[in-house]
């Protein structure tokens, strides 16, 4: 049986609000310009979560490095409609953060073994697996601690000459913020799956990466989606 967390959380309390306007929503950067015109256009068009999880050379955006990205699309309800994982060569790995590699198992040797792409390469299949949703849907990016992911997916499209609103609207979903909202109140992947009855990521570096943490996230966001 789920645990159940702290309070009565109300029935689909997320879909009530229409994900718009619940505290699991980040202003990407405090762009607000054009809010009325953006919601207009974002309504005209149906939503999907683009469900992402980064492993990284470190902490700081910008100075460290992606190395892998689990990207899972789903609609508003987590049923998932296609995934795709990528794993990438930094350009700086000399700047890797020894906590950093405890956590995902980075090493220049493995990664070449395990056939890591270019960025610019990992940057072009990004693109093009998202790319031709853009017509008819709005893409809401979504994800665990979102502010860390989002930074880190913006600096490397940025260095490849995209914009990160260029795919995503500029709101954001934070999943964290979402369990809080329901009384789920942990802050790390391990006590949201004891909340909610999941089993937990591994953490086991040879198996930890984007993939295997935005399929955490995706089984999170169901579990929050199928509460009473």
């Amino acid at each position: 049986m789920r645990h159940r967390p702290l309070g009565t959380r109300p029935r689909r309390v997320l879909m009530h609000i229409g994900f718009l306007s619940l505290l699991s929503v980040v202003v990407l950067f405090g762009e607000s310009a054009a809010l009325g015109v953006e919601s207009v256009a974002a309504d005209a068009r149906s939503r999907l979560l683009v469900h992402i999880d980064v492993e990284t050379t470190g902490l700081t955006a910008g100075y460290h490095e992606m190395i892998d990205i689990g990207v899972a699309l789903t609609d508003e309800q987590g049923r998932v409609i296609d995934e795709v994982f990528i794993r990438m060569m930094p350009t700086f790995p000399e700047r890797l953060d020894p906590g950093a590699a405890a956590v995902n198992g980075f090493s220049e040797a493995r990664w070449r073994s395990l056939g890591a792409v270019s960025e610019a390469e990992a940057v072009r299949r990004l693109s093009a697996f998202l790319s031709p949703r853009l017509a008819h849907h709005v893409l809401i990016f979504t994800a665990f601690n979102a502010w860390f992911d989002q930074q880190f997916v913006a600096s490397l499209l940025a260095e490849h000459g995209y914009e990160f609103r260029a795919f995503f609207h500029y709101m954001v979903l934070d999943l964290p913020s979402m369990a809080w909202s329901l009384g789920a109140t942990g802050l790390t992947g391990a006590a949201l799956a004891r909340d909610f009855g999941l089993d937990p990521e591994t953490t086991d570096p040879l198996s930890h990466t984007g993939q295997s943490g935005v399929r955490f996230n995706v089984a999170l966001y169901q579990a929050m989606m199928a509460e009473d």
